[in-house]
């Protein structure tokens, strides 16, 4: 690669002389933060994935700011039982009311992560599945799930990049899904909001590789956690106010939808945390564009595979080329 290759990690190798592309931008690299406070913060801690990370990251090392929306409501039993167990185990674990649907909210919640420390990483993963044909929901539930799903991530990117460009060093993990590669039918809505974060997060990659800052995309397959009976609460709620005309048309797929949410023993969540911190403990411009969290993740690796090979077709040759190669490997 040329001189003016974006490739964040040859970039990382001038940390030394403190130049970034011949632009005196300075870089900060994962050997000079060592020592340095690690502060992380995690949207969607009331259960599942978001609980299990901001703890995991916490025993870590990471000064975390385990967040949820309503903690002193609908959440405020997880939030009490969350920073319990926090000083129980003498963790530096903060709980914040986060509403990734409010720019006002998000607004706050980063300012006050940033006073425990340069924020290190964003782990985006507040999110729910609006599961159901594609006809039976009304403007108003489709309009909330990008909302939350797609446009709180990017809330959050806003409010925490400004301080990680000017730094030079940060991680943004986007938790994804099988589902944003693999299309089920009567879960349309939620497979349109992980497409487009994939989407969004593999350009968001590209373009903050010359700010040395990286981007990691988690992509779980199914694990028991709660996601799937809220999933049927918002379906059974679905379903009571859809007309009768379309009750009666889509009763096989209602039928099906309720299929597919059912629970079931699966492999332990906690494997989703602790792929997201392995990831925020490796060294800045190693960390992979994406990740799989599957006991069985051939499928979906057989799909990246063929995805990123199209893609260096479409590439070779051009200016992108180079730009495509700082953050795939």
């Amino acid at each position: 690669m040329g001189e003016t290759s974006l490739n964040r990690r040859d970039l990382l190798i001038a940390v030394g002389a403190g130049l970034a592309m011949g632009t005196g931008m300075p870089l900060t690299g994962a050997s000079a933060q060592e020592g340095a406070t690690r502060v992380a913060l995690v949207t969607g801690c009331s259960s599942g994935f978001g609980r299990l990370t901001a703890l995991a990251l916490a025993r870590a090392g990471f000064v975390t700011l385990a967040t949820m929306r309503d903690t002193l409501g609908a959440n405020a039993e997880e939030a009490e039982a969350l920073q319990t167990l926090a000083a129980q185990d003498n963790l530096s674990l903060e709980v914040l009311d986060l509403d990734v649907r409010r720019n006002e909210s998000v607004a706050q919640a980063v300012a006050t992560a940033q006073t425990a420390g340069p924020l290190t990483v964003l782990v985006n993963n507040a999110g729910y599945i609006l599961a159901g044909s594609i006809e039976l929901h009304p403007e108003e539930d489709v309009r909330a799930q990008f909302e939350t799903n797609l446009v709180g991530y990017h809330r959050l990117i806003r409010a925490v990049l400004p301080a990680m460009r000017a730094r030079g060093q940060g991680l943004i993990v986007q938790v994804s899904s099988g589902l944003g590669r693999i299309v089920f039918p009567t879960q349309g809505w939620y497979v349109a909001t992980k497409f487009a974060i994939e989407g969004m997060s593999e350009a968001l990659a590209y373009e903050l590789a010359p700010f040395g800052v990286d981007v990691s995309i988690v992509q779980p397959t199914q694990y028991p956690t709660q996601f799937l009976a809220n999933g049927r609460r918002y379906f059974d709620d679905l379903v009571d106010r859809i007309d009768d005309e379309r009750r009666s048309a889509y009763a096989p797929q209602i039928d099906m939808t309720r299929f597919g949410l059912q629970d079931s023993d699966g492999p332990d969540p906690a494997d989703v945390a602790h792929a997201v911190r392995d990831l925020a403990l490796m060294p800045d411009g190693t960390r992979p564009l994406r990740r799989i969290v599957s006991p069985e993740p051939e499928g979906l690796q057989q799909i990246n595979n063929g995805l990123s090979a199209a893609q260096d077709a479409v590439f070779d040759g051009t200016p992108f080329a180079d730009w495509r190669a700082s953050v795939t490997d």
